[in-house]
């Protein structure tokens, strides 16, 4: 019995009983219903049990506790997960505490607020830009401008060159990629109206699946840089829906956003840091987020390009 009680507890995710035979009478213990960490070095293997996003508010919740770990909990999660960007806040709130060289210098801080840097200083991931900023121009100046300088020179364009250039005009520092890529950024793309009657799509489509059953189809609008992207399992108004949206280069990856009245909304980005493959994640709106997704081949493989476009004109 014992050895039943132990492998069950290793699945916290699953659904399962555990029978206790006593008296006749038998009871159920029902599994956690979110994760919870006692330590930093408990966050890689949580991943792996309840994927990201549960994992990083357990990490917040156990580093608002315990201060002292914020910075190996920033290091803790570049180490466990692709979007390096996740980690920023805590290395905000470590180098708030205490800033020294050598945090200043460590390799992971340096990956974290690069990866940060690329993402779109919008709504979604504003604040992740900002905590970078900050610890770029006030905390870690010093030791991060030369990585920097050097991730602009190799990576450099669209959101690290908008985000970084800046604070080295500032400090009258120059960055050789910010003054040979800036020419060469294009200007914000513009939203065509497109009439739903006239489209016509291709037959590939690619399905990107959440940890919590969330889906997310995207499909080619032929001979243009639209894509009809549908929302699955999400929370608000996009939630079942497909919606019309114009893909542009962005960072390392990819951006995909709709017009919303006069705004410029980015709901699902796809990033290549350091060379890796694509990290997707998507930001319904409404629907709160990020949510990290990784692609479905089979229901790629089943999915149909006519049927989202044919959903997509009935509701338009």
């Amino acid at each position: 019995m014992r050895e039943i009680f132990a492998r069950l507890a290793r699945s916290p995710r699953a659904a399962w009983l555990v029978v206790v035979v006593g008296l006749g009478a038998t009871s159920a213990v029902a599994a956690p219903s979110k994760p919870k960490l006692t330590s930093v070095s408990e966050f890689a293997g949580c991943t792996e049990s309840w994927g990201a996003d549960p994992c990083l508010d357990a990490l917040k919740t156990y580093v608002k506790a315990q201060p002292a770990q914020a910075f190996d909990a920033g290091k803790a999660v570049t180490m466990s997960l692709s979007t390096h960007w996740a980690a920023i806040s805590f290395f905000d709130k470590a180098l708030s505490d205490r800033a020294d060289p050598a945090r200043c210098a460590d390799e992971r801080l340096v990956l974290s607020v690069g990866s940060a840097l690329s993402q779109p200083n919008r709504a979604e991931t504003a604040a992740g830009v900002a905590s970078a900023l900050k610890i770029l121009s006030s905390k870690c100046w010093k030791e991060l401008s030369e990585p920097i300088s050097k991730r602009i020179t190799r990576d450099g364009n669209g959101q690290l060159i908008e985000n970084a250039c800046p604070v080295f005009e500032q400090k009258k520092h120059p960055a050789p990629g910010c003054e040979v890529k800036a020419r060469s950024v294009k200007p914000e793309p513009v939203w065509q109206a497109l009439d739903p009657k006239a489209l016509e799509v291709d037959k590939v489509v690619k399905v990107y699946a959440g940890m919590e059953g969330q889906r997310v189809s995207l499909v080619k609008v032929k001979g243009k840089p639209y894509y009809l992207v549908k929302f699955e399992g999400f929370k608000g108004a996009w939630n079942g829906k497909v919606v019309l949206h114009r893909e542009d280069v962005s960072g390392t990856g990819f951006d995909y956003w709709t017009q919303l009245g006069e705004r410029h909304y980015v709901s699902v980005t796809a990033r290549k840091p350091w060379g890796e493959v694509y990290a997707w994640e998507a930001y319904p709106l409404g629907g709160g987020g990020p949510y990290q997704l990784v692609l479905d081949m089979e229901a790629s493989q089943a999915a149909r390009g006519d049927v989202l476009l044919a959903e997509f004109k009935k509701a338009n």
